[in-house]
């Protein structure tokens, strides 16, 4: 599945949350601090993300609560459901919970029969965790 996911977001771009761009940094920075990845692989990531095209929606305090608390989620996956809710994307995920909420919220990708080629809508999100 991740590839798949992958494949869209490097083909059509992005929307995220506030917070993604703080949880990447945090990551990339635990990383190094636990030995996972050198400081060299961290800018290579670093430069990679970077030459994605990414949109960082803002997201209403109000919104967050509500979904976080209608579906059982922390309020950054919250934020990636309100997102994909708000453009009418998709939201690919391997969380169990969010995943069961972007289906009720009947907004969850799932990838293509056969592999990689259209989806229905727009991809443009993509939750790793």
């Amino acid at each position: 599945m991740a590839q798949a996911a992958f494949a869209e977001v490097l083909e059509q771009g992005v929307a995220v949350p506030g917070n993604f761009i703080a949880e990447i940094a945090q990551s990339l920075l635990r990383a190094v601090r636990l030995s996972r990845i050198t400081a060299d692989e961290m800018q290579v990531a670093v430069a990679g993300l970077s030459s994605l095209e990414i949109t960082v929606e803002p997201t209403p305090l109000a919104s967050l609560v509500s979904l976080a608390t209608r579906h059982s989620l922390s309020s950054y996956d919250a934020g990636y459901l309100y997102v994909a809710k708000l453009r009418g994307t998709q939201l690919a995920t391997i969380d169990a919970q969010l995943t069961r909420a972007a289906k009720t919220e009947g907004c969850l990708w799932t990838p293509p029969p056969g592999g990689r080629g259209a989806t229905e809508k727009r991809f443009s999100l993509l939750l790793a965790g």
